[in-house]
C-alpha cells in the first residue's frame, strides 16, 4: 500500500512529459476520439511539488491510497508495461466514502479476482482527498497482458458480467461515475 499524488489532464502531451520528467506512471488513452471520457491521461508519482502539478493539471489532482488486489507479474522490463481499463468511481449516495471503499475492498475485490479471469493486476486508488477537480471516490485499473485480452476477455462469462455490474451498484453511484472508461496503455518512467 502507497500514497501518491494523481493528476488527470486532458493534454496527453503535457502529461505525457510530466510524468517522463517526474519519473511517476502514465496511464494515457491513446484513441481520438476522447470528448466523452473524464480524462485523457493520469499520472501518479510520489512528489512533493504539489503547487506544480495543480499548476498543469487541467481536470484534477488528488491524494490517492494505492492498494495493490494483483500484483503485476510480468518481468518486463520495457516502458510500456501492459493495457489497462480504468474506470472513475463515485460512492453510492447511502453510503460514505469509508463505507463503500471498504466494500470495494472486501466484496468487490475478491469477485474481480474470479471474473476477471484474463487480469494480470489490479490496483484500487482509493481517492483520500481532492485537491482540485470533480468529487470522485476512486480509479479501478484492471490491466492486461494485451490489447486483445483487454477486449475480448475481459469477463470470464455473460453470468461474470451480470455479477460485476449488480455489485458494483452496491457501492457505486453509476448514474455519478463517469460512464466511459479510458483503455489506457501505461508507461512506467
Amino acid at each position: 500500500m502507497t500514497t501518491e499524488i494523481c493528476a488527470a489532464f486532458s493534454d496527453r502531451e503535457l502529461a505525457r512529459a510530466i510524468a517522463e520528467e517526474r519519473k511517476g506512471t502514465l496511464y494515457i488513452d491513446e484513441r481520438e476520439d476522447i470528448s466523452k471520457l473524464p480524462f485523457a491521461a493520469l499520472i501518479c508519482l510520489d512528489t512533493d511539488d504539489l503547487e506544480g502539478l495543480l499548476q498543469h493539471a487541467d481536470i484534477a489532482v488528488f491524494l490517492v491510497h494505492r492498494r495493490v488486489i494483483k500484483k503485476h507479474m510480468s518481468d518486463q522490463s520495457v516502458e510500456q508495461c501492459g493495457f489497462l481499463s480504468l474506470h472513475t468511481l463515485v460512492s453510492h449516495p447511502n453510503l460514505s466514502h469509508k463505507q463503500s471503499d471498504d466494500y470495494w475492498r472486501d466484496n468487490h475485490a475478491p469477485l474481480a479476482l474470479r471474473i476477471h479471469e484474463a487480469m494480470v493486476y489490479y490496483h484500487q486508488l482509493s481517492i483520500l482527498h481532492c485537491f482540485k477537480g470533480p468529487a470522485w471516490d476512486g480509479f479501478a485499473m484492471l490491466g492486461f497482458a494485451s490489447a486483445a485480452d483487454l477486449q475480448n476477455n475481459y469477463f470470464n462469462s455473460a453470468a461474470g458480467k451480470e455479477q460485476i455490474f449488480k455489485d458494483v451498484a452496491k457501492f457505486a453511484d453509476t448514474r455519478k461515475s463517469p460512464s466511459r472508461r479510458l483503455v489506457a496503455k501505461t508507461w512506467c518512467y
